[in-house]
């Protein structure tokens, strides 16, 4: 009790920090918890690190976003639908923030933007606490965390089509503001396209110097564009674009023209990405289910936000390797 008592005020506390810190610190923080990771875990812990040939890690790295191509086969997607069909799901974007009644996937569409499921039944799913520990997806995360991975959250979610207006936040241009340092693995289990679902990200825009360099590019380009005319510049307040819960849609707008990703892809494809990056889903106009998997560097507000609990230890045996490393990444989804 007192253990996990210690746990929230730690997490708060850093939070706490994180937030109210100014935004270029975040990089200096995420260094120090980084190192202090290492020094308390052995180097048996350690994941191999990525093939020297890999361009993911590169990608990741100085884009934020990294596609993984297939990772699951049709008749796998398949087999994921056909569970996620016999499961309740709830009215929200994460089911522990629902009114906590079960409901059908028509049921949910009825009342909102959102479906979702419970973190017992996304864990439960078939493929998926597979998917979250792939040897080379663990490789990939930790290359880019810089120490072995927390996984912190996971969730499977749908969107529904019959909303006129996007959810703020979510269906807009944003920051998650989890951790520190980290990254999600989203799996997309519907087909996206361009008219429909699609996923968007800005390429760069979870590095504070990228920033600087497009600001500093636009900001030069509007000023002659409209010299004695002043008035008639876009007006984008740069520390803005680091505010939480700020709806970035139109100084994106202005900024990124033509330098956004439009992430389409095949149901059973995937993407990893850092989405402190700024991005958002699309409305879409058939029902859009998605995974994601969220790994950061300690159990960090999100995961006590979201009311995750733990699966009782050996609940997912024979699924996770019986590592210590494998215990200590998934130890916030299953007691190690």
């Amino acid at each position: 009790m007192f253990g996990e008592l210690d746990a929230l005020r730690l997490s708060k506390v850093l939070t706490d920090i994180q937030l109210g810190m100014h935004y270029r610190a975040r990089p200096t923080v995420a260094q120090l918890l980084v190192d202090q990771t290492n020094r308390l875990l052995p180097d048996t812990m350690r994941s191999p690190a990525p093939g020297a040939y890999d361009t993911k890690p590169h990608m990741l790295r100085n884009r934020g976003i990294a596609q993984l191509g297939r990772v699951l086969e049709r008749d796998q997607v398949e087999a994921v639908h056909a569970y996620f069909r016999s499961r309740p799901c709830f009215a929200a974007h994460v089911a522990g923030k629902s009114d906590g009644t079960p409901r059908t996937i028509e049921q949910c569409a009825e009342r909102g933007h959102y479906g979702s499921y419970t973190i017992a039944d996304v864990l439960n799913a078939p493929f998926l606490p597979e998917l979250a520990n792939r040897e080379d997806i663990l490789s990939l995360v930790e290359s880019y965390l810089g120490c072995p991975p927390t996984l912190y959250s996971v969730n499977a979610f749908w969107s529904f089509p019959a909303q006129n207006r996007p959810w703020p936040g979510i269906q807009t241009f944003h920051r998650d503001f989890d951790d520190f340092r980290f990254c999600t693995m989203f799996l997309f289990l519907t087909d996206l396209t361009p008219e429909n679902g699609a996923h968007y990200y800005i390429p760069g825009t979870h590095r504070i110097e990228m920033m600087n360099k497009v600001f500093a590019e636009k900001t030069a380009a509007w000023q002659q564009q409209f010299a004695g005319q002043p008035e008639k510049m876009p007006k984008v307040d740069f520390d803005g674009l680091f505010a939480e819960n700020a709806d970035l849609n139109e100084p994106c707008a202005h900024l990124f023209t033509g330098a956004i990703d439009t992430v389409t892809a095949e149901a059973g494809s995937a993407v990893i990405e850092d989405t402190y990056g700024l991005h958002k889903g699309d409305i879409p106009k058939s029902n859009r289910l998605v995974v994601w998997f969220r790994y950061g560097l300690y159990k960090n507000l999100t995961n006590y936000r979201d009311s995750i609990m733990p699966l009782p230890r050996g609940a997912l045996a024979g699924r996770i390797p019986e590592t210590l490393r494998h215990k200590y990444i998934n130890r916030l989804m299953v007691e190690p």
